[in-house]
C-alpha cells in the first residue's frame, strides 16, 4: 500500500503543470491555496496510521541513560517515516518547474520542512494523549471540518492557504520564524510529555492501569444495568482504549459527513425513494456494521478466558447487543439533525430505517458474526491493516442494506411508499421488541457451546 502511495505522489509530481493548468489562474497561486488542506488530510491521517516510538521504560531505568537522551532519540527516531518523504514527490517539482525564474526556492523548501516536522510532533502528541483522553484523538478531524465550513462561508480557508504559501514564495521572515517557534513548542511538549512517562508511578502496574481505564467517563451509568451493565462497560472500555476499534470509530464521523455532502449535492436522487432508502441506511447502520464485523472477535486475545470461566454467556451476547444499538441511537441524533434541516430527507424514512436497522439489521450482524472466525490484534491501527478481513465482509457489509432496499421496492410496488416505510418501521419495532427471544433461540444456541471450530479460529 505504501508503494501505491509513492507511485500516487509521483504522478502527480510529474503531471502537476497540467493539473495546476486545469485549476487555472496562477499556477503558484493555485497550488499554494491547496497547502492548507494537504497538511490538514496528512495530519488527519498520520494521527490515525504513524506508528508511535515507543520503548521498554523499566530496563532504561537502571542502566546509565540520560533520560533527555533517551527522550530525544525516541522523538527523532520518529522522523523516519514515510509520511515525511511523500510531499517532497511534489514539492520538488514545484519548486523547480512552477515557481518563476529568480525566485529563491530556500525559504519555501524551509517553511515545508518545518510544516511536515510540526504535523509529524503533532500527530504524536495526539497518539500519546488520545490513549489517556479519547477526546483528543477527535481534534484533527475537527480541524478539517472547520477548515471545510471556512471554506464553504466565504474561502476563508483558501485565502489563509494563499496567504501562508505566497509569504513563503516571498520568503517572509515573520511567517518562517513563528513556525520556527511552533515546531519547537510542539517538540517540546512532546518531550515533557514522554518525560513524564519515565518515572515509575507513570509506568503503571496493570492494575493501575485497569483502574484508569474502569474510571472511563460515563462508564457509571452502566452500574444501573447489573451484570449486563457491567459487560457492557467492559465492551465500551475495549473498544475505547484499543487501537484498531478506536479508529474505526474515529473514522464514522468522516464516514457521516462525507455521505451528507453528497446526498445535498444531489438531493432529488439520494434522499427520496429506493435510492434514498439505500444510501440512508448505510449512513444509520455503518457504525453497526464497523463494530459487528468482528463481534466476537474483538476478544480474540482473551476469548479463551471469556469461555472458559462461568460466566452468564447470555447476558454477555445482550450486553454485545446492546452496545451495538447504544451506538446506532447515538448517531441517530446528529444524523437527524443534520440530514432532516440540512439535507431535507424525510424524517419518516429516517426514522423507519433506524428502526429496522435496530432491528432486522442487527440480526442479520449478529447471524453472520457467529461464523465469523477471523482473529483481530487491537493493538494494530486500522487503516491499511487487512487482519481478520476477508473477502466475505465487503459483500456482507453491503448485503446488509440490500434488504431494506429490495424490502422497499416491494413495498412501494403493493402499497405505496408511504405504507412501505410504516411497513419497515413495525418490522424493526417487532425485532426489537423480540430481541431476547431471536438472540436465545439463533444467536446463543448457534454460537454456543457447540461451535468449538470458531472458538479455536478466533482464539489462534
Amino acid at each position: 500500500m505504501m508503494l501505491y502511495l509513492i507511485l500516487v505522489f509521483i504522478y502527480i509530481g510529474t503531471s502537476l503543470p497540467q493539473i495546476l493548468s486545469k485549476i487555472g489562474g496562477d499556477p503558484v497561486t493555485a497550488f499554494n491555496s491547496l497547502l492548507i488542506w494537504y497538511f490538514l488530510f496528512d495530519l488527519l491521517t498520520r494521527s490515525m496510521m504513524q506508528s508511535l516510538p515507543v520503548l521498554q521504560v523499566i530496563p532504561y531505568l537502571r542502566l546509565k541513560f540520560r533520560k533527555s537522551t533517551v527522550i530525544h532519540y525516541l522523538l527523532l527516531r520518529s522522523l523516519w517515516n514515510i509520511f515525511n518523504f511523500l510531499p517532497w514527490l511534489i514539492v520538488v517539482p514545484f519548486v523547480t518547474q512552477i515557481l518563476p525564474d529568480g525566485t529563491s526556492s530556500f525559504p519555501y523548501i524551509a517553511g515545508i520542512l518545518m510544516m511536515v516536522l510540526i504535523n509529524n510532533f503533532l500527530a504524536l502528541y495526539f497518539q500519546y494523549i488520545s490513549q489517556k483522553h479519547f477526546i483528543f484523538s477527535v481534534i484533527p478531524i475537527a480541524l478539517v471540518a472547520l477548515n471545510f465550513f471556512l471554506q464553504q462561508n466565504g474561502g476563508l480557508a483558501a485565502q489563509a492557504s494563499i496567504f501562508f504559501g505566497n509569504g513563503l514564495v516571498a520568503g517572509n521572515l515573520a511567517i518562517l520564524l513563528s513556525l520556527l517557534v511552533v515546531l519547537f513548542l510542539i517538540y517540546y511538549v512532546n518531550r515533557r510529555l514522554l518525560f513524564m512517562g519515565f518515572y515509575l508511578d507513570e509506568v503503571k502496574s496493570k492494575k493501575s492501569r485497569d483502574e484508569r481505564f474502569a474510571r472511563f467517563p460515563g462508564m457509571g451509568i452502566f452500574d444501573r444495568l447489573g451484570l449486563t451493565g457491567k459487560y457492557m462497560a467492559l465492551e465500551v472500555n475495549l473498544l475505547f482504549r484499543n487501537k484498531r476499534p478506536r479508529q474505526a470509530l474515529v473514522i464514522l464521523p468522516i464516514f457521516w459527513a462525507y455521505l451528507t455532502y453528497i446526498m445535498i449535492k444531489d438531493a432529488d436522487k439520494l434522499t427520496t425513494g429506493a435510492m434514498g432508502v439505500y444510501f440512508i441506511s448505510i449512513v444509520v447502520g455503518m457504525g453497526a456494521v464497523i463494530y459487528g464485523q468482528f463481534l466476537f472477535s474483538w476478544e480474540s486475545s482473551f476469548f479463551d478466558g471469556i469461555i472458559a470461566r462461568r460466566i452468564d454467556f447470555r447476558k454477555y451476547v445482550f450486553a454485545k447487543y446492546y452496545v451495538m444499538s447504544l451506538l446506532v441511537i447515538i448517531s441517530f441524533i446528529p444524523l437527524y439533525f443534520a440530514m432532516v434541516l440540512i439535507a431535507h430527507v424525510s424524517p419518516l424514512i429516517l426514522t423507519s430505517l433506524t428502526l429496522f436497522v435496530l432491528g432486522p439489521i442487527q440480526f442479520i450482524i449478529f447471524f453472520f458474526a457467529t461464523f465469523n472466525d477471523a482473529r483481530v490484534d487491537l493493538s494494530m491501527g486500522q487503516f491499511f491493516n487487512y487482519q481478520g478481513v476477508k473477502g466475505k465482509h465487503f459483500l456482507v457489509s453491503f448485503a446488509f442494506f440490500l434488504v431494506p432496499f429490495l424490502l422497499y421496492l416491494l413495498l412501494n410496488y403493493l402499497v405505496g411508499s408511504v405504507w412501505a416505510l410504516l411497513v419497515i418501521a413495525a418490522i424493526g419495532i417487532l425485532f426489537i421488541a423480540l430481541h431476547k427471544y431471536w438472540l436465545n433461540a439463533v444467536i446463543i444456541k448457534n454460537l454456543f457451546p457447540g461451535n468449538i471450530k470458531t472458538w479455536k479460529a478466533i482464539v489462534n
